[in-house]
Order: C-alpha cells, then structure tokens, then sequence
C-alpha cells in the first residue's frame, strides 16, 4: 500500500517515454484479453454507450491510447494531482498508511 500510494504521488514528478510505452503495451494487452470475453466486451459497450452514446471499436480505443503523449499525462497531473485517496482493504489485518 505505501509503495502504491508512494508511485501515484511520484507521477507529478513526470514520466518518461518507456514508462508510457509499458502501460500502453498493457492497455493494448487487456484489450485484446476484452475483446474475448462477451461479457467483458457487451459492458464495455454499454459503458461506452451511456457515456458517448455509442460504442467504440476495439480499433479506435487502441488508436486513442497510442495517441496519448507524455506531455498529455503531465497535463493532466497538473490539472487533477493525485491527492485524497480513498483507501479500501480486505482481509484479517488492517493497513496503516
């Protein structure tokens, strides 16, 4: 947990290329993992459709997470810093932070 929150405070200090990269492998990766799953993919959709009222495909969604930049995610670290976390654990011990 302190290591968690310890990353998500550090992400104001900046990103670099490599760091963005990872996680668009990853977002790319769990997309694809979605889009075998109907159940995973028809809430997707109907997330999409309440939100956009309509539905992305898997190739614009992909296309917009290879359109993020650093300086995107520097933006909007600026404009919304991570702060107040609201912190929910399960299990027989409590954790402090």
């Amino acid at each position: 947990l302190e290591v968690t929150l310890a990353e998500l405070k550090r992400l104001a200090e900046g990103i670099t290329e490599a760091e963005l990269d990872r996680a668009k492998i990853g977002l790319k990766a769990s997309l694809i993992m979605q889009g075998e799953s109907t159940s995973s993919r028809s809430g997707s959709a109907a997330v999409d459709f309440y939100h956009l009222h309509r539905v992305r495909s898997l190739d614009e969604i992909a296309a917009a997470v290879d359109g993020v930049s650093v300086s995107d995610v520097l933006e909007h670290l600026r404009e919304f810093p991570p702060s107040d976390f609201t912190i929910l654990t399960l299990g027989n011990k409590k954790l402090e932070v």
